[in-house]
């Protein structure tokens, strides 16, 4: 059963005056789940809420792992001067169309040292 049917299933179960322990059992979810989606419907209502719901689950979640020749790159310069710091690094790494922050930089040189 697809999520939009358990939502429908729990609002209409809430009606009816069954528990939320009860619900969340049938509809096999956290009672907390069953919770929230409860107080949005009584908020915005039922049509809204299954809108607001399936558009938020929308699209490829960004990956946020680091590309390895990112990570060469700021190794590499680390090596060329020791002197650079993660700040001065950063600005490198701009130069040449990479964007890093500054604190994933000084996190990848803490585990290289």
């Amino acid at each position: 059963m697809s999520d939009k049917k358990y939502i429908i299933l729990a609002w209409e179960l809430h009606q009816k005056g069954v528990s939320i322990q009860n619900i969340a059992s049938h509809c096999r979810r956290h009672r907390s789940t069953i919770s929230h989606w409860i107080s949005r419907i009584e908020l915005i209502g039922l049509n809204e809420y299954i809108q607001e719901y399936l558009s938020a689950k929308k699209g490829p979640r960004v990956s946020r792992q680091l590309q390895p020749e990112v990570r060469r790159e700021i190794i590499h310069l680390r090596k060329m001067n020791n002197t650079f710091s993660g700040y001065r690094i950063h600005k490198e790494l701009l130069k040449r169309g990479m964007t890093v922050s500054i604190s994933k930089i000084y996190e990848i040189l803490r585990n290289i040292e």
